[in-house]
């Protein structure tokens, strides 16, 4: 099986869609041309026959790997969008916090009651 090396490049967000339709359309090309290579041999017990299930084999192992390509890419396109709505989402107050100033403004008002029931 030939070497395979992993790029990196970056493309507009609005492009990406394309890119992995484009890449998708590639896959299926590629799949599509699996099927000619077994259609029909002359002879199946043969080494040609051999020839061709080996030469499948590498190839769908290709594809297999581009298909896992175009997934990563859709994993973080998805993983990308969730944390976007996850920080465009207001923030929940600290409950805490909000509880500790109730109960001060409650000590306070409770205070001043009693300082008015004992003037």
């Amino acid at each position: 099986m030939p070497q395979r090396v992993n790029i990196q490049y970056s493309i507009d967000i609005e492009d990406l869609e394309v890119e992995v339709i484009r890449m998708l359309k590639n896959m299926k090309k590629r799949v599509d041309s699996l099927d000619l290579m077994v259609r029909n041999p002359d002879e199946i017990l043969s080494i040609p026959t051999i020839r061709n299930i080996e030469k499948l084999r590498v190839d769908m192992a290709s594809i297999d790997l581009g298909l896992r390509d175009i997934n990563a890419i859709i994993n973080g396109y998805i993983l990308h969008q969730t944390q976007t709505n996850i920080e465009a989402a207001p923030q929940q107050p600290d409950i805490e916090s909000n509880v500790q100033a109730l109960q001060e403004q409650l000590e306070s008002l409770q205070k001043l009651t009693s300082n008015e029931d004992t003037a």
